[in-house]
Parts: C-alpha cells; sequence; structure tokens
C-alpha cells in the first residue's frame, strides 16, 4: 500500500472446529484482533509508517501456528 492510505482488511476463520480461534495482528500498525471460528471480522486503518511489517496469528491455534504470517509491505 502507499503511505497515508486508509487500508480495510477482512478475516474470515474458515476453521469449523468450535474453539479454533484465531488472531490478526499488525504490532506497528496497533492492529489486533480475534476470529471465531465461522465468522469474519475486519478492521480498518491508516498507513501512517513507511516499511516492512510483519502479519501475524496473535491467538495460539495449533501445531502450525509459528507459520501463520505474513508481510505487510507500505511505500511512498
Amino acid at each position: 500500500v502507499k503511505l497515508g492510505d486508509e487500508v480495510t482488511i477482512f478475516l474470515t476463520n474458515h476453521d469449523k472446529v468450535e474453539d479454533l480461534t484465531h488472531g490478526f495482528g499488525i504490532e506497528k500498525h496497533n492492529v489486533n484482533f480475534i476470529v471465531n471460528p465461522q465468522e469474519t471480522h475486519s478492521v480498518t486503518f491508516k498507513a501512517d509508517k513507511l516499511g516492512v511489517f510483519w502479519i501475524y496469528c496473535t491467538h495460539f491455534c495449533h501445531a502450525l501456528h509459528l507459520e501463520m504470517r505474513s508481510r505487510f509491505i507500505v511505500e511512498k
């Protein structure tokens, strides 16, 4: 995204296991929320910091929890 953009992220938890909650966090942008199974949540924020930031699952969910990550890139 470009610096200053308003960003909306939608996250759907497709898991059907009743207690398999996931989280979503981008620490430097103060984004952190959880999504229960079969639910969708969204967050809107301003991309006000340049750089490459980790996106990660903030709620321990299963054995592959540490693999649940991505990057969020903000450029000029």
